[in-house]
């Protein structure tokens, strides 16, 4: 995806607006509640843009490390206060410069969509992790994605809609050797579009406990079994 620092700026200041920090802590419970994260844990952040969650996950009292492609974005993050520049590294999804099993949980927030190379970037992810796997993702299926996959402009120029279905079988089908010793799950947030969705917080968190595939935010996590002996 070619990110310019126009569409950086953009982002950041949407995210501070009543839509963007309902956003933001909606993905972010999300992704706490799936990986069932625990302090202390290491993790691998593929494509930690300016580091808006690395730091909240260095404030959770995690080892947040964050790989991304964009030197400029990089240079965001270790500007921000709280993040260990030594731990924002300039790499692709598709070649993680880190041995097997480096980290507790490595997790794709909004960011799988661009990979070129998704099932690569899987793999590797599934490599580095001891533990589990989780891809944050626009669902296809949700009623405001619907119009982005229509309105191809800015962000989502280059973004590859997945419904959870189709990232369960893409999962299953790049992971075949291990499919006995993974379990995969989907779950479902922000079934509201944002604009009023932030007035009515009740309506999403009923939604999320019936876990309909029709959120527009999906978190899918891997889960490596404890084998035997081990």
């Amino acid at each position: 995806m070619a990110v310019t620092r126009n569409l950086t700026d953009q982002y950041e200041k949407w995210i501070m607006t009543p839509q963007g920090l309902y956003f933001d802590e909606k993905i972010k419970e999300l992704m706490i509640t799936c990986l069932h994260l625990k302090t202390g844990e290491k993790v691998l952040q593929v494509g930690s843009g300016t580091g808006r969650h690395l730091r909240y996950l260095q404030e959770l009292g995690l080892e947040p490390t964050g790989i991304e492609p964009v030197e400029e974005l990089n240079k965001l993050a270790r500007q921000k206060e709280g993040i260990d520049g030594k731990r924002v590294i300039t790499g692709f999804a598709e070649n993680l410069p880190f041995e097997d099993a480096s980290f507790d949980s490595v997790i794709f927030m909004t960011t799988f969509e661009y990979v070129d190379d998704k099932s690569k970037a899987l793999l590797e992810a599934f490599r580095v992790s001891r533990g589990k796997v989780g891809i944050g993702f626009l669902n296809r299926t949700g009623v405001t994605n619907l119009l982005r996959q229509f309105n191809r402009e800015g962000l989502y120029t280059d973004a590859k809609f997945f419904s959870g279905g189709e990232l369960i079988k893409l999962c299953e089908k790049n992971l075949l050797n291990e499919i006995d010793n993974i379990e995969i799950s989907v779950k479902y947030s922000l079934f509201l579009p944002l604009r009023f969705a932030h007035y009515v917080q009740w309506v999403d968190d009923l939604l999320e406990k019936i876990n309909l595939p029709f959120g527009n935010y999906g978190m899918l996590v891997i889960k490596k079994k404890k084998r035997a002996g081990k």
